[in-house]
């Protein structure tokens, strides 16, 4: 059906949230046109495309999202062990082996122990918002050490950017789209996690969001501030996220989450 208009700010780090001003706008995606029409490849049937607008550079990018029971492109970089996938309609969704293993385990990078300090405080750098500007991701892959950790839209027309960054060392992230306080206002996508959904709708959207690309460790959300203050809302996610191993993890931009206590 038809999706309301949706915004959202450029990637940056957890900790240094976006000022005011919106630089990036997300318009309502809309069915793709003709591929003749538009003197592209063909898309395939029942995608939509989003307009993204730089509102610095004044630079326009068409994303292609697939419609929601098509199988998202293999990923390039290291390959991910069948074990570790349940095939369905809506593409591969992450499992525990069957020898108990947990994806986050298996796809975690090793820690360093600092010698003599094994109770040392460690910092965790999340840069978030990666995956729609393939340029973008491209260079941060490249660019940033592999001990920072990337998370990744759903929406991205280049799966393999992904496994690029594993392949580089990072570990990387699923965000998932969860209803904000001013939603529709602001909406962070197709296949958004809202409170007034049931229980299982929220599971068959996130597994569509899960399916999108795998390698990761765990989900990460993208805004969600009345999301992860339900417990209503919030608990089946954690459910489902530890059946399939995976870590949630809170970046604590708000301050009325329950997930943790839930956890």
């Amino acid at each position: 059906g038809n999706l309301p208009t949706y915004r959202r700010s450029s990637a940056v780090a957890v900790a240094n949230p976006p000022a005011r001003g919106e630089p990036n706008r997300y318009y309502r995606p809309g069915r793709a046109p003709p591929a003749a029409a538009q003197g592209k490849e063909a898309i395939p049937p029942g995608s939509t495309t989003v307009n993204i607008i730089n509102g610095t550079t004044g630079t326009r990018q068409e994303v292609v999202i697939p419609a929601p029971g098509g199988s998202p492109a293999p990923p390039l970089g290291p390959k991910v062990d069948p074990k570790f996938l349940e095939m369905t309609p809506l593409g591969p969704l992450p499992k525990i082996a069957a020898d108990g293993v947990r994806p986050a385990d298996a796809f975690a990078q090793p820690v360093t122990p600092i010698p003599g300090k094994p109770d040392a405080v460690r910092v965790a750098l999340i840069i978030e918002g990666l995956g729609v500007s393939a340029k973008d991701t491209a260079e941060a892959i490249a660019k940033l050490p592999g001990a920072v950790t990337l998370a990744f839209v759903p929406y991205g027309s280049d799966a393999g950017l992904a496994g690029r960054a594993r392949a580089a060392g990072h570990e990387i992230l699923l965000e998932v789209p969860m209803e904000p306080f001013d939603y529709p206002d602001n909406d962070p996508g197709p296949q958004t996690l809202l409170t007034s959904l049931a229980p299982q709708q929220n599971v068959d959207r996130l597994h569509w969001l899960m399916a999108r690309f795998q390698g990761y460790v765990g989900l990460i959300s993208m805004m969600g501030a009345r999301f992860t203050a339900s417990e209503q809302a919030v608990a089946p996610v954690l459910r489902e996220a530890e059946k399939r191993g995976r870590i949630f993890v809170d970046n604590g931009s708000n301050p009325r989450s329950v997930a943790g206590r839930v956890a």
